[in-house]
Order: C-alpha cells, then sequence, then structure tokens
C-alpha cells in the first residue's frame, strides 16, 4: 500500500514538473514571439541528416 502511494506521489511530481516546463516554454514562445513551423522544422531535420548537417537555418526558405 505504501509503495502504491509513494508512485503514486513520484507521479504526480513528475507530471507537475513537465507541466510546469511547458508551462515555461510557453511564456517563452509569447514574449519572444520566436517559432518555427513544425513541418519546416521537419524538413530542415531531414535536409541535415541528408546532406551531413549542411543546410539553411531552420525556417528559411
Amino acid at each position: 500500500m505504501v509503495d502504491a502511494i509513494e508512485s503514486t506521489l513520484t507521479n504526480a511530481e513528475n507530471h507537475n514538473a513537465l507541466v510546469a516546463t511547458a508551462l515555461r516554454s510557453r511564456q517563452q514562445v509569447i514574449e519572444s514571439g520566436r517559432v518555427i513551423d513544425g513541418a519546416a522544422f521537419g524538413d530542415y531535420l531531414k535536409a541535415r541528416a541528408r546532406f551531413g548537417g549542411r543546410s539553411l537555418r531552420a525556417g528559411a526558405h
């Protein structure tokens, strides 16, 4: 019983830490206005993998 409670508390703490990190990241995006389109970033990563790390900056067209 004690192990189950401890496990539940650990999971809740991990979840809360993840949510806090996500909220901080969201706030940074709101404040900076710096975002990259997901599809464009995926294309960028594929290009880097294909060309050995040499490609344009993410989101640059």
